[in-house]
């Protein structure tokens, strides 16, 4: 399997934005049976008991990253890892180590969907196994938040800081790392095989939803929409004859 890029393209061009921006991408055309995003149906999944993941030390400390416009199409932040350690993943759905590459952001929809629940975005945290060339994608997803206290906690603070600092090749330093933009509980997830959204939407990357529920300020929101990009989110592709698993028992959509 080999490492793919992660976006594709639909651009339109306006002039009361910074970047050239893109909106939902109906028109690409899907290249195999296997391709992402998909509605994730809870009860047509299979229930698999895996091992915890483990994350290095290195997501938790200070680390710097650079922030940029991928090519006119969303955020996306690549760790500096000068002084930093590397930041891995093992465990779980993985047979093996993946460093984390960088993280996108799609908005102003998440592409993969669950019934009855709606998000207005979803990052992707992509890695890499460096011996194969797989890729892992962990998928987390995001509402608006709505109370002081989701306003203030530690994910909304980290994803808010950098949607509101962003600047096309600027550095940005998260002391606490990579876990202040993640939601650390990752033991509710759903697992499957698709593409990459994004051309080629070459497939054979692993899929990991984390069931998440990531907050930004209403005020971040409209600062990505009026400022970085309009909408960059992908329509929804068939499942076909694929196999999806689940990590919990229940088919509850655990939300918190």
């Amino acid at each position: 399997m080999t490492s793919v890029t992660v976006f594709v393209m639909f651009l339109l061009f306006s002039e009361s934005h910074s970047f050239v921006l893109r909106q939902n991408r109906q028109a690409i055309i899907p290249t195999g049976n296997s391709q992402s995003p998909i509605l994730a149906n809870l009860s047509e999944t299979k229930y698999v008991e895996y091992p915890s993941f483990l994350f290095s030390i290195g997501d938790r400390e200070f680390t710097a990253f650079r922030a940029f416009n991928r090519n006119g199409e969303t955020i996306s932040i690549m760790p500096i890892l000068t002084n930093s350690k590397p930041l891995i993943v093992s465990g779980g759905c993985l047979t093996d180590f993946f460093t984390f590459q960088n993280a996108d952001l799609h908005w102003s929809k998440s592409e993969h969907r669950f019934s009855k629940v709606n998000y207005i975005a979803e990052a992707y945290f992509i890695h890499k196994n460096l011996d194969t060339n797989e890729t892992a994608v962990f998928a987390y997803f995001f509402k608006l938040a709505d109370s002081q206290s989701q306003e203030n906690n530690d994910e909304t603070n980290g994803w808010d800081y950098v949607i509101q600092k962003f600047a096309n090749n600027t550095n940005i330093t998260i002391a606490s790392g990579l876990s202040s933009l993640i939601k650390e509980k990752h033991d509710r997830f759903i697992h499957y095989m698709g593409s990459f959204t994004t051309e080629p939407l070459t497939e054979d990357a692993i899929w990991i939803l984390v069931s998440s529920n990531m907050h930004v300020k209403d005020t971040s929101s409209n600062h990505f929409r009026k400022n970085i990009i309009t909408s960059n989110y992908r329509v929804m592709q068939s499942i076909n004859a694929r196999t999806v698993r689940r990590s919990f028992f229940s088919t509850s959509w655990n939300n918190s």
